[in-house]
């Protein structure tokens, strides 16, 4: 990572003179969006590559292994140390803050907290000190029962280097109270956190067979409001004399999906960028089916396949559904590089859309870009725009443009191109 001294992404508002773009502004207010600016390698990615780590390691507490290291690895020193992952998450009317510890190269869990900061109590928090594991914890109100289980919890992880409490804790189904629901809300955020990065894929292919109607509603939503012609999408079966496989191959696939014909287990497989599924007809005969999208010009229509689609469009297909769903249901997207191959006026139209969408308003858009005509004070606020700069030693900070003062906003982008704010390339980093 690039990151040798901490660094903080906040979502509070820092200037008070703006109202729009916040949530639950009467009780506890913070932004809607973020987006994130750097020169390459500045540590963008690295940025959202830690959170999802942080995210993976919560869900499953198998993603540490003494083979991952992301700690900072420019100083020696630093890969012995700590590397620390905290966040500040609101559910609801709870503020919580949630973080861990951990030591790369030995693959071990140093300390884990749980605060409910509105009221200020501890949930949980364990440390590793010489004499062993310190744990304390909030024990109001639970009964004689649910301690007892909790000690079990507890030792289970005594007795392990890499695992984290939250993870057994949150995905349990027991126990009532403060304690235990604090431990399932902290938990269910982290599964609802959804982060998307370039290489990230959408199985259309199942989408499609899944409920080819619900699909089209849904993409034809956005493609309305993204300029995108696309007329519908379908299944659409393709001879399987025309597959471009080896047919010994095709004979393998045909032998398992007959033994497993009773289960309705189907195939799915990549073929030079073209998606088809494979299955097994009445007949007992193998047959393939391929994502179509029709476009369509007046009264004359043409079909084409995925890999036809331009990169852009194909960028949609993968971005619209985690997208639409934070949209309707709420939580947090986060996206890495989202101007992908999109056009700089859909990447702004796409801002734009999440922040005048209705549904639920508890939902949070937070991105890195290169894209510098999103550096504009007329769609977002200063305190919703970020700067990674990584200095001559290497080491990575992160600041808002609120920490500047903006005489002329209409200039904002071009005093960025200028160097005003950092976070651009550095020539002659070399000399």
């Amino acid at each position: 990572m690039t990151y040798k001294e901490t660094v903080e992404l906040s979502m509070i508002p820092s200037v008070n003179n703006i109202e729009g773009h916040l949530i639950d502004k009467d009780f506890f207010p913070v932004l809607k969006t973020a987006i994130i600016y750097g020169a390459n390698a500045s540590g963008k990615s690295s940025l959202i590559k830690s959170m999802d780590f942080a995210r993976s390691y919560i869900l499953d507490n198998s993603t540490l292994s003494p083979l991952l290291n992301y700690s900072y690895r420019l100083d020696k020193e630093k890969q012995n140390q700590e590397s620390v992952f905290s966040f500040e998450i609101k559910t609801g009317r709870e503020i919580y803050q949630y973080g861990f510890s951990v030591i790369f190269n030995k693959a071990m869990v140093q300390e884990e907290w749980l605060y409910e900061l509105t009221k200020e109590i501890c949930i949980f928090h364990r440390e590793r000190t010489e004499d062993g594991i310190s744990l304390k914890e909030h024990l109001k109100n639970m009964s004689a029962e649910e301690l007892s289980r909790l000690r079990i919890y507890e030792e289970d992880q005594a007795s392990s280097d890499h695992s984290l409490l939250i993870t057994k804790l949150g995905s349990i189904s027991y126990g009532k109270g403060m304690f235990w629901d604090s431990c399932k809300e902290v938990f269910t955020w982290f599964k609802r956190l959804t982060i998307f990065f370039p290489n990230t894929k959408f199985n259309l292919l199942s989408a499609v067979y899944g409920n080819e109607k619900e699909v089209n509603i849904l993409y034809k939503e956005y493609f309305k409001i993204f300029g995108i012609d696309i007329d519908n999408i379908h299944l659409k079966e393709v001879p399987i004399e025309y597959l471009t496989v080896n047919p010994e191959f095709l004979s393998e696939i045909n032998k398992s999906l007959l033994d497993k014909k009773n289960e309705g287990t189907k195939g799915m497989l990549n073929i030079n960028g073209k998606e088809y599924l494979f299955e097994i007809n009445d007949e007992d005969r193998l047959t393939a089916k391929e994502v179509k999208f029709r476009h369509r010009v007046n009264d004359y229509t043409a079909e084409f396949s995925k890999d036809e689609e331009s990169d852009g469009t194909q960028r949609l297909f993968d971005l619209i559904p985690p997208y639409a769903r934070v949209i309707l249901s709420g939580g947090v997207l986060i996206v890495d590089e989202i101007d992908r191959n999109l056009h700089s006026l859909l990447t702004t139209m796409i801002f734009r859309n999440f922040l005048s969408s209705e549904g639920e308003q508890n939902r949070q858009l937070i991105c890195t870009t290169h894209d510098v005509k999103m550096i504009n004070l007329s769609l977002l606020r200063p305190d919703e725009i970020w700067f990674i700069n990584r200095n001559r030693n290497e080491a990575s900070s992160l600041y808002p443009l609120a920490k500047y003062r903006v005489e002329y906003p209409d200039n904002a982008e071009i005093n960025y191109l200028n160097g005003m704010y950092q976070g651009i390339p550095d020539f002659n980093f070399n000399e």
